[in-house]
This record gives structure tokens, C-alpha cells and sequence, in this order.
């Protein structure tokens, strides 16, 4: 969030990440990956206005949650159940997200867990809620 909070100042990066989380067993590094692509992303859809992303991250008796919202585009271009799964039938322009997502999707499974998109309450544009359930 730090990063992308310098190198974009016409956006809000709201953080309510809940620092006491503790150990998690997750790797580290494709899950900064996931992060990193999703937060990307949304800053690419939050072009051209006052952009707010905010990211959610909490653990439960029996997972780890993490919500990253926008005020972005949303999904208007695609069919949301689709997102995480079917890239190659998108316009060209917008194959790479897919690729991207499914990817994302693919290093949430191998951790168990799961990515579901959709339209943030709070901002209106994209929602991505990943869970993780702990071992």
C-alpha cells in the first residue's frame, strides 16, 4: 500500500489492515504477488478521477481475510462469475487481466482458499474478497 500510496498521489489508499494479525502459513511470496496484482489493477480502473482503494485484511477463529475495494470502472465490461476463470474469451485488450486474475486464483487454491469479485457497497467500483482458512 506504501508503495503504491508515492507513486500515485491522486489516489486515497485507505489501509484497515489489522496489524495483530500475527504468524499466518501462507508463501509469502506468491500471496504479495496476488496482492500487488489486485491492487495494480485497481489503480489502472481508478484513472481519470479521485481514486479510493482500500484494502481489508482480518483473521478469523478459522480464516484470513482480505477485501481490497475501489471506486473504480467495477465491472460493467464483464460478467463477474467469469472473472477469476474464463480469460481467454475476453477482447484482447483485457486478456492480460484475466490471465492475471486466473493466476491469482490459481496461487489462492494451492493455499486453499478462494477469490470472489464483485461490486464494493462502500465505493462502488471492483471488489475482490480472498479468504484463507487457517491451519
Amino acid at each position: 500500500i506504501e508503495v503504491h500510496a508515492h507513486t500515485n498521489e491522486n489516489i486515497d489508499f485507505i489501509d484497515r489492515v489489522d496489524t495483530s494479525i500475527g504468524f499466518l502459513k501462507i508463501d509469502k511470496i506468491q500471496f504479495r504477488q496476488v496482492i500487488e496484482n489486485i491492487i495494480s489493477n485497481a489503480v489502472k480502473f481508478t484513472k481519470g478521477k479521485k481514486g479510493i482503494i482500500c484494502v481489508t485484511g482480518y483473521k478469523t477463529d478459522t480464516s484470513f481475510i482480505v477485501k481490497i475495494e475501489d471506486n473504480g470502472e467495477g465491472f460493467e465490461w464483464i460478467q463477474i462469475k467469469e472473472l477469476v476463470d474464463k480469460y481467454s474469451k475476453w477482447n484482447s485488450n483485457m486478456m492480460w487481466l484475466g490471465m492475471w486474475l486466473y493466476l491469482c486464483k490459481k496461487i489462492i487454491s494451492m493455499h486453499h482458499g478462494t477469490i470472489e469479485a464483485g461490486v464494493s457497497k462502500e465505493f462502488g467500483g471492483a471488489e475482490f474478497i480472498i479468504e484463507i482458512p487457517i491451519t
